[in-house]
């Protein structure tokens, strides 16, 4: 999936910032924090609406792969696990966004 449609949902944007702040970029202010949806001011999300409007705005044919989805839920599910959801509750609620996000995909492909 395009990194780009993550940022159709603020969740899951939130989530993938959230992991990749933690295990790519080393981000001090998250390493002993809880996934909630208020870590990231709402600038954030402003900025990810405006990308998400460039990047739909050209066209393109792109190929993506079912692993990507596996991937999110994989990293949903060792979130849970580690118990690092400040409400564990959110795991689902984020399992209901990847769905969203899935059926928007597919209904998008040709």
């Amino acid at each position: 999936m395009p990194i780009f449609t993550y940022m159709l949902f603020p969740e899951i944007i939130a989530f993938k910032l959230f992991v990749w702040g933690r295990t790519t970029w080393n981000f001090d202010f998250l390493k002993n924090r809880k996934w909630e949806m208020g870590l990231f001011p709402p600038s954030v999300f402003d900025l990810a609406d405006e990308l998400v409007k460039l990047y739909i705005s050209i066209p393109s044919t792109e190929l993506i792969t079912v692993n990507v989805v596996d991937n999110t839920l994989n990293q949903i599910e060792n979130t849970a696990f580690s118990g690092n959801f400040a409400n564990p509750q959110d795991a689902l609620m984020l399992c209901d966004r990847i769905r969203d996000w899935v059926n928007l995909i597919k209904a998008q492909t040709v």
